[in-house]
């Protein structure tokens, strides 16, 4: 998420003065990176014993229906919606007000989200899963918002924190989640599914928000309407979370005992 977008606005400024070229560079840069990652994958899995032969898995069909996850995968797919904004319309949004590129905000993203998973990496036996899906779905939802009143280049990094710290409580909570009521054998098929929603998510709002966007009242360029729309979707969806799991334990969640000295 760093690299990529400061690569681009590398590759942009190379390009300035022949705008049709960068899309080819930008493209041929993208299949070098894949040839290595396969180089690189290869070299992880040289050597490791094959996966032992099972009986035919049941159809996806059949294992969504006897192990569906409930109401995660709206949570996924309010997460895939608020990812729609910066993967994709950010950028618009960004040339439109001649704030230069997205370098600046997927920075902070990244930095935010990898930064609080190293310091709260078992913050979900302390406080529970249904929590920070809720948290995180309010984080998200407040971080589109914070988008609306942007005038500067800098002004992306209060949303990229939010959305970031917002993306850090969800991901690992939504898959962990999603994937827990399907036995450890078809763990793989519930961590699918769970990603699935999410692409359902951006595969749903894409479309809609950019709709927002060129609605002629908006005069073509609705992108802080758009942001109002979308910040309010995960904010929704972390209600109708909060009233479902209100009451709910997490089986994650360990119980520290407290203990009594007496003089």
């Amino acid at each position: 998420m760093i690299l990529g977008p400061q690569l681009a606005d590398v590759l942009r400024s190379l390009c300035a003065d022949a705008a049709d070229v960068f899309f080819p560079r930008i493209f041929q840069a993208t299949a070098v990176l894949i040839a290595g990652y396969i180089v690189f994958l290869i070299m992880a899995t040289r050597g490791l014993p094959r996966p032992e032969k099972h009986p035919t898995r049941p159809s996806l069909i059949r294992l969504t229906r006897d192990y569906w996850p409930g109401w995660v995968v709206l949570v996924a797919v309010a997460m895939g919606i608020a990812f729609t904004v910066p993967s994709l319309y950010l950028i618009r949004f960004t040339k439109h007000a001649d704030f230069g590129g997205i370098a600046t905000y997927w920075t902070g993203y990244a930095i935010m989200a990898f930064a609080f998973r190293l310091r709260t990496a078992a913050l979900s036996q302390r406080v529970g899963r249904y929590r920070l899906i809720f948290c995180g779905l309010l984080f998200q939802g407040l971080g589109l918002w914070a988008l609306i009143p942007v005038s500067a280049s800098w002004h992306l990094l209060f949303s990229a924190s939010l959305c970031g710290f917002g993306h850090a409580l969800l991901f690992p909570s939504i898959v962990s989640l999603g994937s827990g009521t399907f036995p450890v054998r078809y763990r793989g098929s519930g961590t699918n599914l769970t990603l699935g929603c999410l692409d359902l998510g951006v595969g749903m709002s894409a479309p809609l928000l950019g709709k927002i966007i060129d609605l002629p009242a908006f005069d073509g360029v609705g992108f802080r309407q758009m942001f109002l729309v979308a910040g309010a979707m995960p904010l929704i969806v972390a209600a109708i979370w909060f009233l479902a799991k209100r009451h709910q334990v997490d089986s994650e969640t360990q119980v520290v005992p407290t203990t009594e000295t007496s003089t």
